[in-house]
């Protein structure tokens, strides 16, 4: 009771402010509580969600450094491929080059060879016309020879002899050849 006498009497509106100010400070208690709660749920969430989100960037890297690694050995697959390759092209190209000199060389020779064929054949065309000009000559010849025979023949009256050798056989085909 002694504070009741040490402080005076309220009046009713003092007691309205006084419960107004009580009621405040209760909604003001109950709004912080209820803020504090919300701001320990939301640092919880941020904490949950900062743990998924670290979590799933780790996942993203081992998936990137996955997807990498996969990259550098196809890359790596791909340039030795390529080595290969050029080294089969280059082993090609050689033999090429080689196949084409060794056909260059060939197709000399060959024209070597048809030159030496064609003087061959020039040096036999011309000892066959030569001896067909001698033929002709031998031809004429022998035809002289026999019309003189057959003139002198003509001019004699007397037989053949038996002994008398033949014409031979080779001049008889040549006079009618």
């Amino acid at each position: 009771m002694k504070l009741a006498a040490e402080n005076p009497v309220r009046s009713s509106k003092d007691e309205k402010l006084i419960n107004n100010l009580r009621q405040k400070v209760n909604d003001c208690s109950f709004n912080l509580n209820k803020a504090e709660s919300e701001l320990a749920w939301a640092r919880k969430q941020l904490a949950k969600n900062a743990y998924e989100r670290a979590h799933l960037v780790k996942q993203l890297k081992e998936k990137y450094d996955n997807e990498v690694a996969g990259l550098k050995k196809r890359v790596i697959t791909m340039e030795n491929k390529t080595i290969r390759q050029a080294k089969d092209f280059k082993a090609e190209r050689e033999q090429c080059y080689t196949t084409m000199a060794r056909l260059e060389r060939d197709l000399q020779q060959l024209q070597e060879q048809n030159q030496v064929a064609k003087q061959t054949l020039e040096a036999r065309t011309e000892q066959i016309e030569r001896l067909l000009q001698e033929k002709g000559v031998i031809r004429e010849r022998v035809m002289e020879d026999l019309y003189h025979l057959q003139g002198d023949l003509a001019s004699r009256p007397a037989a053949r002899p038996n002994d008398a050798p033949r014409v031979p056989e080779a001049i008889e085909a040549l006079m009618y050849s």
